[in-house]
């Protein structure tokens, strides 16, 4: 098993560890529709997104292509949270060909606002669920 497979799959079982983490995610419609490899590939992520949503420490989101556009779809970007909303924030940019680092101040706390408002634009978590399987079945 590659390192690369091994990380994720011990970040997936974080949360189930006890105490486990918090996760809050919004998923772009786009990236779900675009999985690599087989159909079959694609079933099996979206069904371990499902279970994983169905975790009461995991908030999962889709922002479908009927919320129209937001400026946080141009890229994808982490919070990692210590301790209360914005106090010691570290935010992980990532794009095609840079990633940088924020750590706290107004950069970490700009990045918690443009959070909010893709997730307010975002299904609710039961119509997230409901999207995924929905999703599983045309595939």
């Amino acid at each position: 098993m590659s390192t690369a497979v091994s990380a994720r799959l011990a970040r997936q079982h974080r949360l189930s560890d006890d105490p486990p983490l918090s996760l809050r995610a919004v998923i772009y419609e786009a990236v779900l529709r675009n999985f690599p490899g087989s159909s079959a590939t694609a079933r099996g992520q979206l069904e371990e997104l499902a279970k994983a949503a169905e975790l009461p420490n995991v908030s999962l989101r889709i922002f479908p292509f009927t919320a129209g556009t937001h400026s946080g779809l141009n890229g994808s970007f982490n919070i990692i949270s210590f301790a209360a909303p914005g106090a010691m924030d570290v935010v992980y940019v990532e794009a095609p060909f840079a990633q940088r680092w924020a750590e706290g101040g107004e950069a970490a706390a700009a990045y918690d606002e443009l959070f909010e408002m893709v997730t307010e634009r975002s299904l609710g978590e039961r119509d997230s669920a409901s999207f995924l399987h929905k999703l599983r079945k045309e595939l």
